[in-house]
């Protein structure tokens, strides 16, 4: 059976969503093919034509561990996943109980996780 997102996740994209159509002044414009949805959610065309491709994550244990949780690898599939696979430009992090979202390079996210 698929994989298919809970309806609080498909809540909190959409709260990302929104809010990066305002920051930006962009419109959201591509939505990835179901075959390439595990590379990124969304894609925005800013206001000058640029392309941002978004990974979106909302982490609801964040409330109860007192931690931000950033996935990186499928252990049932035992393969690179979340910030290892993502070929987005930005990763949206959404904290529902902080309403915070924060936005980085996975990349510098990734050393940044490595390093510290």
């Amino acid at each position: 059976m698929p994989w298919s997102p809970s309806p609080e996740s498909l809540k909190g994209e959409a709260l990302v969503i929104a809010a990066l159509e305002k920051h930006w002044h962009a419109r959201q414009s591509i939505r990835p093919a179901s075959e390439h949805r595990k590379f990124y959610d969304v894609g925005f065309i800013l206001p000058y034509g640029t392309i941002r491709l978004v990974e979106i994550k909302t982490d609801f244990k964040a409330r109860t561990t007192g931690n931000a949780y950033f996935e990186y690898e499928n252990t049932y599939r035992k393969e690179p996943s979340g910030l290892l696979s993502t070929k987005a430009d930005i990763w949206a992090h959404y904290v529902p109980c902080l309403e915070a979202i924060l936005l980085c390079c996975p990349h510098a996210l990734c050393w940044y996780l490595k390093t510290h």
